[in-house]
């Protein structure tokens, strides 16, 4: 009878420093712009429905809100991120297919043809569909391939051409940096190390799958003097 034996049942609800995360490796999906329309057309929100209760909460940097590190308030309040794409559902799909086309045409205008649209979004496991991302790649490919129907344009104006799949080695290839968009889990130690994670000099799986090797190749381009100057210098002032 657990209503009478409810005074003895004590309910914990420990947090975890592990987080889910949705990557995005630029080596392979090079246009900074497409990267950003990608991340327009993911609704966090959805993954929520695979948990029961207030068991998870989305968050809005790499990082588990129970760090110290996690961008907060004073009172405790978690801070957002203010980017529109990463606000692209905030105010509900429209809003989200305005995002997406805008950074679609940028990337368009930056030199982006059919094959750059041509994008894999990888579960990692057996099943597509017991995994709590699935409605986000679900309904992210539905936005990206319905793009040209949901803003009036001619049908091949915009060319995505956007697979949600499963794949069972996905950590391996993920450890090669071989996906283009993929769904994981990261652990983070009490201090987060970005050294490991995101440093250009790290010798670390990880930077395999932000696309570093293809990125170090082209020293030319803003995505090395980004990981080689800002990023660079504030992992170092971290430390």
């Amino acid at each position: 009878d657990l209503e009478s034996a409810g005074k003895n049942i004590k309910i914990d609800k420990p947090q975890q420093l592990g987080y889910g995360y949705i990557g995005i490796n630029a080596g392979k999906v090079t246009y900074r712009n497409l990267r950003k329309a990608i991340m327009a057309a993911m609704n966090i929100d959805a993954a929520l429905e695979y948990y029961s209760g207030d068991t998870c909460v989305p968050i809005n940097w790499p990082m588990s809100t129970v760090s110290w590190a996690y961008p907060k308030y004073p009172d405790g309040r978690l801070k957002p991120n203010n980017t529109d794409y990463a606000n692209g559902w905030t105010e509900g799909e429209a809003h989200a297919v305005e995002v997406v086309e805008n950074y679609t045409q940028k990337a368009i205008n930056d030199g982006a043809d059919a094959s750059d649209f041509k994008i894999t979004l990888t579960i990692a496991g057996a099943s597509i569909t017991e995994h709590p991302t699935y409605l986000v790649f679900k309904q992210a490919a539905e936005l990206l391939n319905g793009l040209n129907e949901k803003t009036g344009k001619d049908a091949g104006t915009y060319k995505w051409n956007v697979e949600v799949k499963a794949d069972s080695q996905a950590l391996t290839k993920l450890s090669t940096g071989s996906l283009q968009v993929w769904a994981a889990a990261w652990g983070s130690t009490i201090d987060p190390d970005m050294y490991q994670v995101y440093h250009v000099n790290s010798s670390a799986t990880s930077v395999r799958a932000w696309g570093y090797p293809e990125i170090k190749q082209n020293r030319d381009s803003d995505d090395f003097k980004l990981i080689n100057g800002t990023l660079k210098s504030l992992i170092e002032e971290g430390r």
